[in-house]
């Protein structure tokens, strides 16, 4: 619900999409995220993703070349798993950025689990935001 927003990309995601893409079970899921890999690849083409690129008025996209310190960090997140690394490097940005307001954006429902187990808020994209049911009034 903010006016302006910064959708920041950590480096275990790049990982992720990178391992994704050559995935070979899932080719629909593979193709998306190569998708994903060519539309960060163009936000390079229009300025510096490590110092933000605006997408639109409101909405910069920044590339933070952070790894979590996993020793500082709740004792629980094993620094070989994705997810916990993930929820590592925000738990770094939120303490190197205090007043921000950090929000995870994920479909994954584990990830969600591990967001609020971490104290971090999370939101699904839009696209996966589930659809509100009709309840016929009695």
């Amino acid at each position: 619900d903010s006016a302006r927003f910064r959708f920041v990309i950590v480096p275990t995601v790049l990982a992720e999409l990178d391992g994704l893409k050559r995935s070979r079970g899932g080719q629909t899921l593979g193709e998306k995220a190569e998708k994903a890999i060519r539309v960060i690849k163009g936000l390079r083409k229009q300025g510096s993703v490590l110092e933000g690129v605006t997408v639109a008025k409101t909405i910069t996209v920044q590339m933070i070349p952070t790894e979590p310190r996993m020793a500082d960090l709740p004792s629980w997140l094993d620094p070989d798993n994705q997810d916990d690394r993930i929820i590592g490097s925000l738990l770094e940005i939120q303490c190197a950025e205090p007043s921000t307001v950090v929000v995870l954006v994920t479909d994954d429902m584990n990830l969600q689990n591990k967001a609020e187990m971490a104290f971090l808020p999370w939101a699904e994209p839009p696209e996966f935001a589930p659809k509100p049911v009709a309840v016929p009034a009695t």
